[in-house]
């Protein structure tokens, strides 16, 4: 049994997929509904989505969603949605404040800050020439042209500090023993 596990069974058998509770919410799929619940199994938001993220990658403050039109955006516990019309939005950062996607072809930075009640996730930078952008590092993010080629930007400030002009680029740590 669940609760000699010492598991609380908030919802039996109503989900078809479940995710794990985390920073007081779960993204379920009930049917074809993908939705948010809260710490009791209580739907909190309406929206109907294709995909869904947990609020916990952002510390509880964000989630990213795709809607029912294929794009993404960005919804708080309210559903207010924010940078609407992205293609994608990739994992939104737990960390630092920036995060990054695609919308109308190029490649997009943003800030997201999870600590300013008062503060609305906005555009830092587009870059017209790339079609693709990594998830961001805690100082970087990969950019790659529609050829194919790969650079990096600087985050915060979406400077290009590594020209576009390689077939690959791959980060690792460095161990000095």
């Amino acid at each position: 049994k669940a609760e000699d596990a010492g598991i609380t069974v908030l919802c039996p058998g109503m989900f078809s997929e479940a995710g794990k509770m985390f920073d007081g919410s779960a993204c379920v799929k009930e049917g074809e509904d993908i939705y948010y619940i809260d710490t009791e199994g209580k739907r909190f938001t309406m929206g109907k989505y294709m995909d869904a993220y947990p609020f916990g990658e952002s510390q509880g403050r964000y989630a990213r969603v795709q809607k029912m039109d294929g794009s993404w955006c960005i919804i708080d516990r309210q559903e207010n949605e924010f940078l609407t019309g992205f293609e994608y939005i990739n994992e939104l950062p737990y960390l630092t404040s920036i995060g990054s996607g695609i919308k109308d072809g190029k490649a997009v930075l943003f800030s997201i800050d999870c600590y300013n009640e008062y503060t609305e996730p906005t555009i830092i930078n587009e870059y017209e020439e790339y079609a693709d952008i990594s998830e961001c590092y805690t100082h970087f993010a990969f950019v790659t042209l529609k050829t194919g080629k790969k650079g990096v930007v600087c985050i915060p400030s979406g400077e290009v500090v590594v020209p576009a002009d390689y077939v690959d680029i791959e980060c690792g740590l460095y161990d000095d023993e």
